[in-house]
């Protein structure tokens, strides 16, 4: 893996602009449908010697408009990105000695949807519409309600068809709206993301490929630890409250059969959905927090490799790999990926990947 390098490019998207900028320091956290979060530390110094060799100034390379950044991963000359979103926040604040650190946080194309609403003024309504079809409608429809300034050059990936779905909206946040359809939130929705060419892809019924010949024991893990939830985190019996108050209320329960309930007892919970109308909505969300909660749940959490024992590129978040711990009783099992951070501690250090499995 000593062929393996890294760069960190930012990019004006009005002009095309571009400026390789080399941080102190570096990450990047993937979650199964979320956007990937990154936080860049760099000396302010230093950057001010690039931006002076460029005409230009650091807030302006950082600050001056919406400015996308991506790092790419060079293998043999290669280079593949492996994250890209905007830039979201830019702080300086002094290191000592004369210097000054310069932290820059981004996000993932997905966020920009927190500031994306649908239904103004006028109710949006679906009848009985595939639910990745609905995540895309709302994206498309969005990206042309206010001209140039709305295009964010997100495109339509691969929408696996999926299940149909009844829904309403009024001044609904569109970034919360698809979450709300997704695996997240109810069982039978869907995995997604807004990929790395900016195109949006919905997965059914899950994200990711079965990847046998990764595989984290002792010898490529640097760092793990095992978790196993019991009580406080189960649930097997789930009422879920939708819209309507007092007698009138829209509920669903939903209860683990007997060989979940068995070996702990009745554990309930309740989980309000007042926005919900539809019954079996709020019987896949029911369904989903069982699927979850039924039984105890064994997480490897903090697993840690370097980017020279385990490519970074040969798995991804919603990638089933294989866990080793025979004293354990993780004999050869196979554990989902959940969520991934990249870190760079310096600019000459090989990459450090760290997993939440389950």
């Amino acid at each position: 893996m000593s062929n393996v390098t890294y760069e960190v490019i930012v990019k004006d998207p009005s002009t095309g602009t571009i400026w390789e900028v080399i941080p102190q320091s570096y990450n990047f956290t993937d979650v199964l449908n979320k956007e990937p979060q990154a936080t860049f530390n760099f000396s302010f110094e230093e950057l001010e010697l690039l931006a002076e060799r460029n005409d230009t100034t650091v807030l302006n390379i950082f600050t001056a408009a919406l400015r996308e950044i991506y790092i790419n991963r060079i293998v043999s000359g290669t280079p593949t990105k492996i994250f890209y979103g905007v830039i979201t926040n830019f702080g300086v604040e002094p290191q000592g000695q004369g210097n000054n650190n310069l932290v820059v946080k981004a996000m993932g194309f997905f966020g920009l949807f927190k500031k994306a609403l649908v239904g103004i003024g006028t109710l949006t309504y679906y009848n009985g519409v595939d639910a990745g079809a609905i995540a895309w409608d709302l994206i498309e429809d969005w990206q042309a309600s206010d001209s140039t300034y709305s295009a964010r050059g997100i495109t339509e990936g691969s929408i696996t068809t999926s299940k149909n779905r009844d829904r309403g909206y009024l001044f609904d946040n569109i970034y919360d709206s698809i979450i709300k359809l997704s695996n997240e939130n109810l069982a039978d929705g869907f995995d997604f993301d807004i990929d790395n060419t900016k195109a949006f892809n919905v997965y059914y019924p899950t994200k990711g490929t079965a990847r046998p010949n990764v595989v984290f024991d002792i010898r490529t893990m640097s760092k793990w630890k095992y978790e196993k939830q019991l009580i406080t985190d189960m649930a097997n019996k789930v009422h879920v409250l939708g819209e309507g108050f007092n007698d009138d209320i829209l509920y669903a329960t939903r209860t683990a059969a007997t060989g979940y309930r068995s070996p702990f007892g009745t554990l309930e919970e309740k989980l309000d959905a007042r926005d919900v109308t539809e019954l079996v909505t709020l019987q896949d969300k029911g369904d989903k927090r069982l699927d979850d909660a039924q039984e105890p749940r064994v997480e490897v959490k903090d697993v840690s490799h370097f980017d020279d024992s385990i490519a970074y590129t040969d798995y991804n978040v919603g990638d089933t790999v294989v866990v080793n711990l025979p004293f354990l009783g993780l004999s050869n099992v196979s554990k989902r990926v959940r969520e991934r951070t990249f870190t760079m501690q310096s600019p000459e250090s090989i990459a450090l990947c760290k997993l939440k499995l389950e």
